[in-house]
């Protein structure tokens, strides 16, 4: 998740979502909530499938991904 920066020489400005941004996103355990059948079972950024129990964070466009892959 990072923000649009039109400046690449400016290396000092803050890029992405702030650590509340982050902390004010959904998350799930996986398992609990969801029909996992209609969902991703594997974790794009580690290439690890979901187990249940796994916390899973989910952006605003509805990807979910292990919590500790993308906070």
């Amino acid at each position: 998740f990072f923000l649009l920066n039109e400046d690449d020489d400016d290396d000092d400005r803050l890029r992405g979502l702030t650590k509340e941004q982050i902390d004010n996103l959904s998350t799930r355990n996986y398992g609990d909530v969801h029909t996992e059948n209609e969902r991703s079972k594997t974790c794009s950024v580690c290439i690890n499938e979901y187990a249940t129990g796994n916390k899973l964070r989910q952006l605003p466009c509805t990807h979910e991904f292990h919590i500790h892959c993308i906070d």
